[in-house]
């Protein structure tokens, strides 16, 4: 290890305790989370659509939804549901600059994205736009899409999506309104880094489907030819 390293493990060492109570961490793994709590976590577990990645309670491969509105992108996946302790990850991540919390997501994800069996040409963030990320000081998405790449070997690109409109916060919209809120929202560039390539598209939560079609869109537009979205969560639609 080099001096500098040494010194910033000092200043801001690793974290020991266990992000989901709080807990001594009772292994040493880059996953920060104790054993008996991933016990607990909402694994999405088959069955499951094939299409958008939503866990379904009947045997059907394809959920009602996908099979009435094909995507347009080729495949989502998500590890884990949205609910219980994975909506305080995911808010601290998000809104409680808890950017550490990235890096054990991002295990999750890379493990689904290879159960999978799938692969891809590079890895895209789903962006933020200028202002919201001004405010925030970060892409939460970003962050995942960073460590993802290190584990899979994918190249990371950061300048071939861009958010263009600073749109409604999607949280409190319904599902029409997050599909309309977003139309037109994102644009693809650097086509040159696009053209004919697989792209993983990564996020952190997977709601309604709205950033993921209008992502795929915009980067298909650029000229990509498929479109794997990869999220820590997907919400399960009523």
């Amino acid at each position: 290890m080099k001096i500098i390293d040494k010194i910033i493990d000092l200043v801001f060492p690793p974290n020991t305790t266990c992000l989901v109570c709080g807990g001594e961490l009772n292994h040493n793994k880059d996953i920060e989370i104790c054993e008996d709590c991933l016990k607990l976590l909402p694994f999405i577990t088959e069955p499951s659509c094939i299409v958008c990645g939503a866990p379904i309670k009947s045997m059907a491969k394809v959920c009602n939804y996908c099979q009435n509105h094909k995507p347009i992108y080729t495949r989502a996946i998500a590890p884990f549901v949205y609910k219980g302790e994975m909506v305080g990850l995911i808010h601290a991540l998000k809104f409680g600059n808890a950017k550490y919390i990235a890096k054990s997501l991002a295990c999750f994800m890379a493990e689904c994205f290879k159960k999978h069996k799938l692969s891809a040409d590079i890895i895209i963030p789903a962006p933020l736009s200028y202002e919201r990320k001004k405010q925030r000081g970060y892409n939460q998405s970003q962050l995942l899409a960073t460590e993802i790449s290190k584990m899979l070997n994918i190249p990371l690109e950061v300048d071939c999506l861009k958010k263009t409109i600073n749109t409604t916060p999607q949280e409190r919209l319904t599902y029409k309104e997050r599909q309309q809120n977003l139309q037109n929202a994102f644009s693809g560039i650097n086509e040159n880094k696009l053209k004919n390539k697989t792209i993983l598209l990564v996020d952190d939560v997977y709601t309604t489907g709205a950033t993921a079609i209008n992502c795929t869109n915009a980067l298909k537009k650029a000229g990509a030819t498929n479109v794997i979205v990869l999220c820590a969560c997907h919400t399960v639609m009523e």
